[in-house]
């Protein structure tokens, strides 16, 4: 058996950081997975390939501003985690 899966998932604007502040903006995107799977179920072995972030998308998850004062200047960073690029693979399952 051969079945073919892609899941989107299409998300609003949002803030990645407690407060809402322009430098932890993330614009709305879209996202989709994809998986073919073949089965052989009387052998109990499956086969999967798939591709993760089909787009590419580059999303901001998360968010850390910090500001302090250094030697009386400001000094302002923003710490920024992004999620995984597109991968591929191919997974094996045998079940006994």
């Amino acid at each position: 058996m051969l079945r073919p899966s892609i899941n989107v998932q299409f998300v609003d604007d949002y803030y990645a950081f407690d407060t809402n502040i322009p430098e932890a903006e993330q614009d709305g995107y879209s996202y989709a997975d994809a998986r073919l799977t073949w089965y052989l179920e009387d052998k109990g072995i499956e086969v999967e390939a798939f591709v993760m972030n089909l787009t590419d998308e580059e999303v901001l998850v998360r968010a850390v501003v910090h500001s302090q004062i250094v030697d009386g200047l400001p000094a302002n960073s923003v710490q920024a985690n992004w999620n995984n690029p597109r991968t591929w693979g191919v997974s094996f399952r045998y079940n006994f």
